[in-house]
């Protein structure tokens, strides 16, 4: 009877040992089952305070002073030419009048162009600033959400209505996704850190490979 028993059990053993082996090994845990962590960013905060956006900035601000003296010789003189032609220095009807003339029509043509395309090339450096330090924070953001375990990151606003008295500055105020949010997920202050490290790192780079040449 014993002995009976005892081979049962090791019969229930072996096919329980069976199945176990042929069951399907447990599947990792999906996206859907892992917990969410959510992290915000102030964007506006970002290009504030990211040295290379000022500098960039900067940069643009200094062409557009050149282009701005440029623009005001070619102001200056349209001017002398109408002050020409209102002097009576010439009469309406001579080849002088008429050659100054033709003289202030080119330079007024000239200066509009160069006004129109100055404006758009700064419109298109300034995009272009925005742009590159938009997909620099965001490259940044993929970064640390990925080492850290984010699963979403959220721009919203640090400033509040507090205090605030302009319609304005309210509805935009009160338009902010975030209502409220424990400043422990706000990783502005990381990402800025991160961004204006690499930025120092790499124009310190730079510098010293100009300097050695």
């Amino acid at each position: 009877m014993i002995k009976s028993v005892a081979m049962t059990a090791v019969l229930c053993l072996l096919t329980a040992s069976s199945a176990f082996a042929q069951a399907p090994a447990a599947a990792p845990a999906s996206a859907a089952t892992m917990p969410h962590k959510v992290g915000l960013i102030d964007m506006a905060y970002i290009f504030k305070n990211y040295k290379k956006f000022e500098d960039r900035r900067e940069s643009l601000k200094a062409d557009i002073a050149q282009t701005d003296e440029k623009a005001k010789a070619m102001a200056e003189g349209l001017k002398a030419i109408e002050a020409e032609l209102k002097g009576g220095k010439y009469k309406p009807d001579s080849p002088e009048y008429q050659a100054t003339e033709a003289k202030g029509f080119a330079l007024k043509s000239q200066f509009e162009q160069f006004s129109a395309k100055a404006k758009r090339d700064f419109l298109n450096k300034e995009s272009e600033i925005y742009k590159e330090v938009y997909l620099e924070c965001s490259n940044a953001v993929k970064q640390y959400s990925e080492y850290y375990k984010y699963t979403l990151v959220i721009r919203f606003s640090r400033e509040t209505i507090d205090g605030t008295e302009e319609a304005r500055e309210l509805i935009q105020g009160m338009n902010n996704l975030v209502i409220y949010h424990n400043p422990e997920f706000d990783i502005s202050d990381k990402i800025l850190v991160f961004l204006n490290q690499s930025y120092a790192k790499t124009t310190a780079a730079n510098t010293t490979g100009t300097t050695t040449r």
